[in-house]
């Protein structure tokens, strides 16, 4: 019996003190626990104040990635089942691509390249797998375009593919992937924004060569495409900006400044003089016209004005439209917003450099009151189907249901919510449009009330559109000017720091048309030099010719050779400078 008992005791003793040791072991695992997740988040706060210090990317990109690892992305991204893209597809289209270009199946490659040479292939590009990793996606989608970049490198460097056929292959691409464009909405100073946008993409050579802008924006992309590429990191520099211009209209003081706003309105029905913006721009680019402002940096530029009076349409100004037009009045144009500026002349240079009236007695304004995005226009008329777009207007920008940059603390359910509204909203806007329209098909409907529902109703986003966090002094200045450096510098930052959280999904958006460029453009390279050395052979020709003609003088022979290779000559994708050395050399 008292063996018994005192296996009793022993047993339950042990089991005790096994029991204790257990909870000493949770007791101490949860305390751990509650220690590395203040450790995370003292991580966390740490990372995310240096990711917000730095004004590089590449330095940004380095706190971006640790911020990643602490939160453990990498599992995300290995998960590959979703439903945010069709992965199956881009798995079975990765292993056939890969399997073709290891067996060098040429005629295979191409066919698989061609049928699925489209930008959202599979979804790809859905906002949601683009906000979860600062610097990265799914795994799948990482190595399927890797796949894809070797591919079209295979391609691009195989010999045992004529160089027809590749030269052929290549061009028929870039036409069904389409292009990118750049588009910098309206938003007063609040457009000032842009400028960060612009840089940090210039920091990973990511801007478009096609820009459009709306109001201010159009006085951004002006300078954008207007400055050389090595010079636009200049923009925001206080010696490269001259604001003479602004400055010489604030010597009066705010009141008096205020009272001269009231009595113009009441005798021109304006507040604003839009002289300030004109001297501006002519102060810091001259008289340049869209086309030498395209043969000079290679951008093309878009302004969108509108023409005073009913029945008119925006008109969409660049190097093709409108060539001779000189920048620094279209976008005093684009500038002058109904109420706060009064219209304004477009001027052009003629064939002796003076400045003369595009249309005399029209007026131009503001035409992102029509469309805010002429993304119609520039699809129509460049071939694009990708749209960038800075979006800083003031009544948007509070409003947007998708202007959530990373939503990686957001709830499911709250994700699903703002999506509900967004498709409640954009029912509504639908039926207040039929509504309307069936107005104004009976006459019922007043003439000043069509162009606030075009306000209302218009697309403001594009297919990666980014949205500032202003503040709500950054509101209440929003019809002032820029005065200095301090002013410019502000927004900037602020643009820039925003810009950084997209520049992977930009460059993953734009990758396959960058690279496709690349390589049309070797191949076309390589066929103007072959047209180049032709002439020079057929010139060496010629001028023996001419010496031993002595009624001929020197340009006469030009006229001899009349075939279609001296189409080179005439191409407008070649700069006046080139043209005119190769000119040279040829005769």
């Amino acid at each position: 019996m008292k063996d018994v008992l005192n296996f009793l005791i022993t047993t339950i003793t042990n089991e005790v003190i096994e029991d204790i040791v257990i909870l000493k072991d949770i007791i101490n695992y949860e305390i751990l626990k509650r220690k590395n997740k203040k450790y995370i988040k003292i991580q966390q706060q740490y990372l995310k104040q240096q990711m917000k210090k730095q004004k590089n990317y590449d330095e940004w990109k380095i706190f971006a990635e640790k911020y990643d690892k602490v939160e453990n992305v990498q599992q995300w991204k290995d998960r590959v089942q979703t439903k945010d893209y069709n992965y199956k597809y881009i798995k079975y289209l990765r292993n056939n691509l890969r399997e073709a270009r290891q067996k060098q199946d040429i005629d295979q490659l191409i066919q698989l390249i061609r049928a699925n040479a489209y930008r959202n292939i599979g979804n790809i590009h859905n906002p949601r797998l683009y906000h979860q990793s600062y610097v990265g996606t799914k795994s799948l989608i990482e190595d399927f375009q890797r796949e894809m970049e070797l591919s079209l490198k295979f391609l691009a460097q195989n010999n045992g593919l004529a160089f027809e056929r590749k030269y052929d292959f290549f061009n028929e691409l870039r036409q069904i992937y389409g292009r990118t464009g750049l588009v910098l909405s309206g938003g007063g100073l609040m457009g000032m924004y842009h400028l960060g946008f612009i840089y940090a993409l210039r920091q990973k050579n990511l801007i478009p060569k096609i820009v459009s802008g709306s109001s201010v924006g159009s006085l951004c992309a002006a300078f954008l495409c207007c400055t050389d590429y090595e010079e636009i990191p200049d923009i925001v520099d206080a010696s490269y900006c001259i604001f003479r211009g602004f400055n010489q209209f604030r010597i009066q003081s705010t009141v008096s400044r205020n009272w001269q706003r009231l009595v113009r309105f009441l005798e021109k029905g304006f507040f604003l003089q839009i002289n300030e913006v004109s001297q501006f721009m002519r102060d810091n680019m001259g008289d340049i016209t869209f086309i030498e402002a395209y043969e000079k940096t290679g951008f093309i530029l878009n302004i969108q004005v509108t023409a005073m009076g009913t029945h008119q349409q925006p008109r969409l100004l660049n190097y093709i439209t409108a060539p001779d037009v000189t920048i620094w009045s279209a976008v005093s144009c684009s500038c002058s917003v109904p109420i706060l500026y009064c219209p304004n002349d477009l001027w052009v240079k003629n064939q002796r450099n003076e400045l003369v009236l595009w249309t005399p007695g029209i007026k131009y304004q503001d035409g992102s009151f029509s469309a805010d995005l002429p993304l119609k226009q520039l699809s129509e008329m460049f071939n694009i189907n990708g749209f960038i777009v800075s979006q800083v207007n003031p009544f948007v920008v509070p409003w947007d249901a998708n202007r959530l940059q990373h939503m990686r603390h957001v709830s499911k359910a709250y994700f699903y919510f703002r999506r509900l509204a967004e498709k409640i909203k954009s029912l509504i806007i639908d039926e207040v449009q039929h509504r309307f329209s069936s107005l104004d098909k009976i006459g019922l409907f007043p003439e000043f009330l069509k162009q606030l529902i075009t306000i209302v109703t218009q697309n403001y986003k594009g297919d990666i559109t980014i949205y500032p966090e202003p503040k709500l002094k950054h509101y209440l200045n929003i019809l002032h000017n820029p005065l200095n450096q301090d002013d410019l510098m502000n927004y900037f930052e602020h643009g820039l720091k925003q810009t950084f959280c997209f520049i992977y999904q930009i460059d993953s958006y734009t990758k396959f048309e960058r690279i496709i460029n690349q390589y049309y453009k070797q191949l076309r390279n390589e066929i103007r030099q072959k047209i180049y050395d032709k002439h020079i052979q057929s010139a060496k020709t010629l001028e023996i010719k001419i010496n031993s003609e002595p009624n001929l003088g020197k340009f006469d022979h030009v006229l001899i050779d009349d075939n279609q290779d001296f189409s080179v000559l005439r191409d407008r994708s070649l700069s006046k400078d080139y043209k005119a050395q190769l000119f040279d050399k040829v005769i």
